[in-house]
């Protein structure tokens, strides 16, 4: 039996970091230009979650995965098919 002695550098972080990235009545709730504006703070595997606003009292997380789009092997959009369901919402990018 071999032992794993795999290496893996974790970066420290005193606080969380997060973005909350609103759009109002989208199909495709998108994140241009990732790499530039967010993958120094949130890597090139980011956490993305789409939550949906039903009212000014509730609303869901979307129960899908992100779209990825890449320039130069690099993560260079990020969106969410929603198509033919218009929605208002957030996208919240997190570590």
């Amino acid at each position: 039996m071999t032992k794993n002695t795999e290496t893996r550098a974790y970066p420290v972080k005193t606080e969380l970091a997060k973005t909350v990235i609103e759009f109002t009545s989208s199909e495709c709730p998108t994140i241009s230009d990732y790499n530039p504006l967010y993958a120094d703070i949130f890597g090139q595997y980011p956490n993305v979650r789409c939550i949906i606003k039903v009212d000014e009292n509730s609303g869901y997380q979307l129960q899908q995965d992100p779209q990825f789009t890449y320039k130069d092997g690099l993560i260079d959009t990020v969106w969410f098919d929603m198509s033919g369901n218009p929605s208002s919402g957030c996208l919240i990018l997190s570590l």
